[in-house]
């Protein structure tokens, strides 16, 4: 599991999305692995934010038919 140090005032989301690249899928898996952070707005500095080994499937989009 990798482990970020927040700054000040930064948000858990925006730590998510630079790591991951997304936050649908991944933010929630991220927070059960920060229940120390649950309820925090901003982060402090020097914060701990563990962030867990996660694997996204890549779906295909189906294109729908018209006719």
């Amino acid at each position: 599991m990798k482990k970020v140090i927040a700054t000040q005032n930064e948000r858990l989301d925006e730590i998510v999305y630079r790591e991951y690249k997304r936050l649908q899928d991944v933010f929630e898996k991220v927070l059960d692995a920060n229940k120390h952070l649950t309820g925090k707005v901003t982060l402090d500095l020097g914060d701990i934010v563990y962030l867990p080994v996660i694997t996204l499937v890549k779906t295909q989009a189906k294109d729908d038919e018209l006719w």
